[in-house]
């Protein structure tokens, strides 16, 4: 399959798409599709897959830390600097994302000492514990998440862990242990966050939370107690380096 041949045909086709003076007939005339499929894909889901493949590939992370502290500063100066930068870190305390436009139970999180971290993504709320671990990922590429998702399912494999993803989450027999979420920063700059779950306090997410759970949640560690963060980081080091 030529993806590369297949990626400057889609950029083709955007440029005309998105043009002041565009026609629609001429949109129709291009057959988008018809020449993609030419290029050897059965299907433009298909196309997509080997494009998010192709550039998560050509793609060269910065692999750096940070902290709840500062991870909103560290994502500003990622981008500042243009760089690609997959940022890890344990959390060691309890924390709260907020999405864009979410309520949830202030009181509570400032009487118990939950710090709340304003990522202001388009999803709801990501609470975890102490115990829990985080990834960053700031790109200058949009659409990476279903294959941060893969590459992710597959580290835990790799550990023994069978998942399923759902959405933009990660299932263990039904049960959400990987919470992930994405936020254009800039027209090309997107920052990817997924928060895995070792260990879950479902009081702090009923107290927290507004919203009726549609997702169960539990930590790895309910299902496979020996696997440790620092496991799940080594693999995860095989496919960034």
């Amino acid at each position: 399959m030529a993806i590369e041949k297949a990626m400057e045909i889609e950029k083709e086709y955007l440029a005309l798409k998105f043009s002041d003076s565009v026609i629609p007939r001429d949109i129709i005339r291009f057959q988008f599709k018809h020449k993609i499929l030419l290029q050897g894909f059965k299907t433009l889901n298909e196309f997509s897959k080997a494009k998010q493949s192709f550039i998560f590939k050509n793609t060269k992370f910065k692999i750096a830390n940070t902290s709840p502290e500062t991870v909103i500063l560290d994502i500003q100066k990622a981008v500042k600097s243009k760089s690609n930068v997959w940022y890890n870190y344990y959390n060691g305390q309890k924390l709260v994302y907020v999405g864009k436009n979410k309520t949830y139970n202030k009181k509570y999180c400032k009487d118990n000492k939950i710090t709340v971290i304003p990522f202001l993504y388009n999803g709801g709320m990501i609470v975890t514990t102490e115990f829990d671990y985080g990834l960053v990922i700031v790109a200058n590429k949009r659409n990476l998440i279903n294959k941060l998702q893969e590459q992710l399912q597959t580290a835990l494999k790799n550990l023994g862990i069978e998942t399923v993803i759902d959405g933009n989450d990660l299932l263990i027999k039904d049960y959400k242990v990987i919470g992930g979420a994405k936020k254009n920063l800039t027209e090309t700059y997107t920052c990817y966050y997924f928060q895995i779950s070792f260990k879950v306090n479902l009081d702090d997410i009923n107290n927290i939370c507004n919203k009726k759970m549609i997702k169960v949640p539990k930590g790895i560690n309910n299902f496979y107690p020996n696997v440790t963060r620092e496991m799940l980081w080594g693999e995860l080091q095989k496919w960034l380096i």
